[in-house]
């Protein structure tokens, strides 16, 4: 994928006008048009309506106009306010359909006027699944370069995917949640330690949020985290057939790396990478996950991904940015596509 791609699909949407009928994980399933917002000579792109376990779910769809099979990229939002306005003629989606990718995002059940209620990474599986799913009938879909990314709340809700049995893809999860209750318990000590200003705000946002979707703190409904764990899950990821690359930043204070470090020492066949804050990699442990049983390899990372599951842990990189943004960005998409 091209560095213009890199660019654009942190915030990707796809958006499909007219796919044809399906099989999806809920039985026959196929793309409703709710809104056109770009029909021009080269690319089609708008809202769609789809059924996800009896739930009207929206979503974005964008294509190229010309013959394929186009390879097909999933983008699976963070956070749980919906995807707003991100299908503009100018958006990365359409950007990408110009570029010859079929781009594909769904909403999530409880958002942007979807049927049902955030879950946070339980049923919002179900919905990318049964989407990707709709999107592989599409005989303009080039079955050999399907690919998926998926970044925090998204992250998490991918991994759940992977586990309950999404189709076959190159797949990115970017600082996923694996354990929603150390995730609430990490944010709580950061409020506790005197985070203040818009950290403080943000942490408390997060926090009353998970206890509203999910019914209280772990302490009250600890059953409910742990419906939403990984970490109890490893053994049903390791059989995903795809390629799975989880990215995760060192200094991300919403959901630390110490999760994704937790998952890769429980799971089978991962090559983990550290790469410090000059964007080289190194062939030691990052410090906050010195404590798992993780070998880290020496550079550079491998050319054309071959492998089918890798860690990569950036120095200098948060939930929202940092100075390897760029590098992390850049693998995530020369691993997504690497032809």
């Amino acid at each position: 994928m091209s560095a213009r791609g890199t660019r654009l699909c942190l915030t990707l949407a796809f958006g499909v006008a007219g796919c044809a009928g399906s099989t999806g994980p809920d039985g026959p399933g196929h793309f409703t048009t709710l809104q056109t917002v770009v029909d021009d000579a080269q690319v089609s792109a708008g809202r769609v309506s789809y059924p996800s376990e009896g739930l009207a779910v929206s979503g974005i769809v964008c294509r190229p106009k010309a013959l394929g099979p186009h390879p097909l990229v999933m983008a699976n939002h963070g956070g749980w306010g919906g995807l707003g306005g991100e299908l503009t003629p100018t958006s990365g989606c359409v950007s990408l359909a110009r570029a010859g990718y079929v781009v594909i995002e769904p909403s999530y059940r409880g958002e942007d006027g979807s049927g049902g209620t955030i879950e946070l990474c339980l049923g919002e599986a179900t919905d990318i699944r049964t989407m990707l799913a709709i999107a592989l009938t599409d005989p303009e879909v080039d079955q050999n370069r399907v690919s998926v990314l998926g970044g925090s709340h998204g992250g998490c809700s991918t991994f759940r995917a992977l586990i309950d049995g999404a189709a076959r893809a190159r797949v990115v999860a970017v600082a996923g949640p694996t354990d929603w209750a150390a995730t609430y318990q990490a944010l709580i000590d950061s409020i506790d330690a005197g985070a203040s200003g818009d950290r403080l705000l943000g942490f408390q946002v997060i926090t009353s949020d998970t206890r509203k979707y999910l019914g209280g703190t772990p302490a009250q409904v600890p059953l409910v985290y742990a419906a939403r764990s990984v970490l109890t899950r490893v053994k049903r990821l390791d059989q995903y057939p795809g390629q799975l690359l989880i990215q995760h930043g060192v200094d991300d204070e919403i959901v630390r790396v110490e999760e994704s470090c937790a998952l890769v020492a429980l799971a089978a066949g991962f090559t983990a990478y550290h790469v410090d804050a000059a964007g080289q990699v190194v062939a030691a442990a990052p410090a906050k996950c010195s404590g798992f049983q993780i070998a880290w390899s020496a550079g550079p990372l491998p050319a054309g991904w071959p492998g089918s599951r890798y860690l990569v842990v950036y120095e200098a990189l948060g939930h929202g940015g940092g100075a390897n943004a760029g590098r992390q960005g850049a693998d995530a998409f020369g691993f997504m596509d690497p032809h």
